[in-house]
């Protein structure tokens, strides 16, 4: 997707609130737990994608399985982009991007997954079947025929170390293989051969098909998605589509992709579709038609889709879709929507210490993705509201952050605010005869 449509700055937070205090002649638990509470980042301008397609042409030669990804299918064919926060809360960074193409005997997947910090790769699963899904991995969830009723869990960590499960039954294990590759400051990536007859499949109509990449970089870490799940990542009904109708055509936000070996003029239908209930004002859809010139191989970037993103991004209160349909010669060969989506941050308590020396108030904060600087702003008031102390941290990226205050002398009831992009999570805390209850 066009890094133009995508530069607006999507939040999602994480909260992780401490609470220090002196306690004085009280035997009280290191560790304790709060219900959650909610942080709503209302100022999310990013899509995310919720209907998908990609396009899976014949490759002449199967590619040579080695992790690299330099065959010269994988130069022709369509990466798709745009893995989004497992519960929709914007595009995830550093980015993931996958392609198929199939042969007769197998369905062929390449995927590259952006680290910047290849150094913290985490690798710690060295057996088949054991726990990759906690490593850095990705997760390959297929659905031959797209029945929508069974599927295959295969996931693949950054040492090329597989797992594999039909349904859930772990017992399940056909052949297949993966290969994988480390290139140092710029990423890992996978190639992968997945026989038909291992999965009951043909290299024909539609497959059911998802993935999802987890980085584990610490609390509150969540895989991304290609086609989001919304908190759902196993139901067959969720997923996207591998098509094998021989078009070769894949859209990709903005960006329409021809794989084929033929040059070919699609057919774009582009719908913005109103919320309906819950809009500001009745709205009728924004709908636009047009065509593209794509040669083999080719791909362009359309200013008309590109268009509609912003229109969508900057009236989300009345526009919840944007749906776009290709056809070739009157019969469609792609389709795709995007959704925006205004997230919850969920925000939990959950550890409390006794500091008897540095009496203070703490709370730990985990930023889990953004583009841009966010002002994070954390206030203590009294039971009547009035404000006791303020801090003001702008923050950008992922990582933990700290605010500290001292413990408040008088007794009474406070409340511990964080607020960030005009929502905010709330906290009571109780200051008693020199000791802080939450």
């Amino acid at each position: 997707m066009s890094r133009r449509i995508l530069r607006h700055p999507a939040i999602a937070l994480v909260l992780l609130a401490a609470v220090c205090g002196n306690v004085q002649g009280a035997d009280w638990p290191d560790y304790f737990h709060k219900a959650p509470g909610e942080l709503m980042a209302r100022d999310t301008p990013q899509p995310v994608r919720d209907d998908a397609a990609v396009a899976c042409i014949r490759a002449e030669r199967a590619p040579n399985l080695d992790g690299k990804l330099d065959d010269p299918i994988w130069q022709r064919v369509h990466f798709g982009g745009g893995f989004a926060h497992y519960f929709g809360y914007g595009i995830t960074t550093p980015s993931t991007s996958f392609a198929v193409c199939h042969d007769a005997d197998a369905l062929y997947l390449a995927v590259r997954c952006d680290e910047p910090d290849t150094d913290a790769i985490v690798t710690k699963t060295n057996k088949h079947d054991g726990p990759v899904y906690a490593d850095d991995n990705v997760e390959i969830f297929l659905d031959p025929g797209a029945g929508r009723l069974n599927f295959y869990h295969l996931a693949v960590n950054a040492r090329g170390v597989r797992f594999d499960q039909f349904n859930s039954h772990r017992a399940w294990s056909k052949p297949w293989e993966a290969k994988t590759s480390i290139q140092r400051g710029k990423g890992w990536t996978i190639e992968a051969r997945l026989p038909l007859a291992s999965f009951r499949g043909k290299a024909a109509g539609e497959w059911g098909i998802n993935l999802a990449r987890t980085r584990p970089r610490g609390p509150g870490s969540m895989p991304s998605m290609w086609r989001c799940g919304f908190g759902f990542m196993k139901p067959p009904m969720l997923y996207g589509r591998v098509r094998f109708d021989g078009a070769g055509v894949t859209l990709d936000g903005a960006t329409i992709h021809n794989a084929a070996d033929r040059r070919q003029t699609v057919a774009i239908r582009a719908t913005l579709q109103p919320r309906g209930i819950g809009s500001v004002e009745p709205v009728k859809p924004i709908v636009k038609r047009f065509k593209v010139e794509l040669a083999a191989g080719g791909a362009v970037e359309s200013k008309s889709l590109g268009a509609l993103f912003t229109e969508g991004a900057a009236r989300r209160d009345r526009y919840r879709r944007l749906v776009v349909e290709a056809t070739v010669g009157g019969r469609t060969v792609a389709r795709e929507s995007w959704r925006w989506h205004t997230p919850p941050v969920t925000g939990q308590v959950v550890w409390g210490r006794v500091d008897e020396t540095h009496p203070r108030v703490e709370a730990r904060v985990f930023l889990h993705a953004t583009g841009a600087k966010v002002p994070l702003i954390l206030s203590l008031a009294d039971g009547d509201g009035a404000v006791v102390a303020t801090a003001t941290r702008i923050v950008a990226g992922g990582g933990e952050y700290e605010f500290t205050f001292p413990r408040p002398r008088k007794p009474g009831r406070y409340v511990l605010t964080l607020s960030a992009k005009g929502g905010k999570y709330q906290m009571p805390l109780q200051v008693v005869a020199g000791r802080m209850l939450r």
